[in-house]
């Protein structure tokens, strides 16, 4: 994945990234949509939902 330095004006009018955006050409047309990232969209954040085996 390509990593891109974002400057601190796109950062206050994104609003932080707290929201779902579309990035937009000088033509508006939609270049890229940036889903915000939610604890179930990283596999550290799972928790383990099957139950443990016992001996019997």
């Amino acid at each position: 994945m390509k990593c891109i330095t974002i400057d601190k004006e796109l950062l206050e009018r994104s609003d932080d990234f707290s929201d779902d955006i579309e990035l937009c050409d000088s033509a508006e047309n939609v270049i890229a949509k940036v889903q915000r990232s939610t604890p179930w969209n990283d596999p550290d954040n799972w928790i383990q939902l099957t139950p443990e085996l016992s001996d019997d």
